[in-house]
């Protein structure tokens, strides 16, 4: 039995062996931490600046909404004091030609315009003429 035993310990790694392998395991652990540790600080400066980034860039899209926007708008006034103006010209227009038309209307003598029509139209059927009242009325 004494060789047996001598055999298993000398089998079986010494204590020292088992403190090296666990010490090359520990630094390899620590290497692949470092590895991991350094591998995650450059992802998270990345999404520092992509999120940096994507801010001024939604920043500039934000800008450029407001900036057509305000064009928008600019040009909805504008156009909106053309069509004004249009219609207001428009209805003054209109009014100076009905007041005009009511004048037309004060100035007719309807006997004196009667008797002018019939002495000029007379005078022409005399000579062989139609009336112009006949001739306007001829296709």
């Amino acid at each position: 039995e004494g060789g047996s035993s001598s055999m298993v310990t000398w089998l079986l790694p010494s204590d020292s062996q088992r403190r090296g392998e666990h010490a090359e395991h520990a630094r390899q652990c620590l290497r692949y931490a470092e590895s991991c540790r350094r591998h995650c600080l450059a992802r998270w400066r990345e999404l520092v600046g992509a999120n940096a980034n994507s801010t001024v860039g939604f920043l500039e899209v934000l800008n450029a909404y407001q900036h057509w926007e305000e064009t928008t708008v600019l040009t909805l006034q504008t156009q909106l004091k053309k069509a004004a103006v249009f219609e207001s010209s428009q209805l003054a227009n209109m009014q100076y030609d009905i007041q005009a038309m009511f004048q037309a209307l004060d100035a007719v003598d309807l006997g004196a315009d009667l008797a002018e029509f019939l002495v000029d139209n007379s005078t022409a059927w005399r000579e062989g003429e139609p009336p112009i009242a006949f001739v306007d009325m001829a296709p």
